[in-house]
């Protein structure tokens, strides 16, 4: 995965996959956010950065106060 990275940074299509692969929360949502700047119309991007987003969102002290 990271060598199709390497060879073509600018396919959204990769960034997805990566940032689906990819274990560490921030790698994810810097994955995702990637592939929203590449194309900001991919509707797989929105939906797999809002879940990582409410994944990170309900991991956090501040999600109890709710």
């Amino acid at each position: 995965m990271l060598g199709g990275l390497r060879l073509d940074g600018t396919n959204a299509d990769m960034w997805v996959t990566f940032g689906i692969l990819v274990q560490p929360k921030a790698l994810k949502q810097h994955a995702f956010i990637q592939a929203l700047r590449l194309d900001a119309y991919h509707a797989l991007t929105w939906a797999h950065l809002g879940q990582a987003r409410l994944i990170i969102f309900a991991s956090s002290p501040a999600f109890d106060e709710f």
